[in-house]
C-alpha cells in the first residue's frame, strides 16, 4: 500500500495535509500520535472509506481513489482487512458466520469461504467459539474472531483502529502478538493506530502525526 500527498478536510478545516506512507507486504507499522491528530482518519482514508481532497492511495498496483462506486468498494474487500476497537462484529451472526461473511460478498465460494474460516478460526485458537452466541464473546476473544474476519479475504493489507484499545493487560498482549505475527504468517502489510507505546514499539515502523514533516512520513 501507498499513499501520497494524503490531503483531508471537514468544513475547510483541514486534518491531513500532504501526507505520505507506505506500507510493504511482510512489514508492520504503527500510527501513532496525540488525540485529534486524526490517527483514525488517515486509517479511514487509507481504507478509502474517507474521501479525500487531494493525493491518491495504491493498493495491489490498483489506484483506489480514482475507483468509483463498486469498483472501490470490490477492491477494499479483496484487497483491504479491517479491524475496529471493538471487533464490530455482528450480534446476530456466529462467530463462524461473521468471519465468512466477507468472502462471501467478495464472490467466493460458499463451500471455500466457509473452509477458510473455519481454518483460520482454528488458527487463532477460537474454533471452539465457531457458533457460540457472539455476544457472548470476551473482548480478547472477539478480537481475535475480528482478526479472521479481515483476513479470509487474503488481503494485501490489514488496517487495524486500536485494536487493543478496550483490552486488559493480559488480552493486550495476547491480540497484540496475534496481529504483528501476521506479517510473516501471512504475507500482508500490518497498519495499526495506537496510543500504547508498548503496542508500537512492536512495529517495524512507527509514523507520527502531529510532528514535523520530514519526520512524518516513514517508510517500510
Amino acid at each position: 500500500m501507498e499513499a501520497k500527498g494524503l490531503r483531508y478536510e471537514v468544513n475547510d478545516r483541514v486534518i491531513l495535509d500532504d501526507v505520505d506512507l507506505t506500507a510493504g507486504k511482510g512489514s508492520s507499522t504503527a500510527i501513532v500520535g496525540p488525540s485529534g491528530t486524526g490517527k483514525t482518519t488517515l486509517l479511514m482514508c487509507l481504507a478509502g472509506i474517507l474521501p479525500i481532497k487531494a493525493g491518491r492511495v495504491r493498493i495491489a498496483g490498483q489506484d483506489l481513489t480514482a475507483a468509483k462506486g463498486r469498483d472501490r468498494a470490490g477492491l477494499r474487500l479483496r484487497e483491504i482487512g479491517l479491524i475496529y476497537q471493538f471487533g464490530e462484529l455482528l450480534p446476530e451472526l456466529s462467530p463462524i458466520d461473521n468471519v465468512t461473511l466477507p468472502a462471501l460478498l467478495a464472490g467466493i465460494r460458499r463451500k471455500e469461504a466457509y473452509g477458510r474460516a473455519r481454518r483460520l478460526l482454528t488458527e487463532l485458537e477460537v474454533e471452539t467459539l465457531s457458533e457460540a452466541p457472539t455476544a457472548l464473546l470476551s473482548g480478547g476473544e472477539r478480537q481475535r474472531v475480528a482478526v479472521a474476519r479481515a483476513l479470509v479475504t487474503e488481503p494485501t493489507v490489514v488496517l487495524a483502529d486500536e485494536p487493543t484499545g478496550s483490552l486488559d493487560p493480559a488480552s493486550t498482549e495476547l491480540v497484540a502478538n496475534l496481529l504483528f505475527g501476521l506479517p510473516e504468517t501471512h504475507g500482508c502489510a500490518l497498519v495499526v493506530v495506537t496510543h500504547n507505546d508498548r503496542v508500537a514499539a512492536r512495529a517495524d515502523s512507527v509514523f507520527r502525526l502531529g510532528v514535523q514533516a520530514d519526520d512524518a512520513a516513514v517508510t517500510s
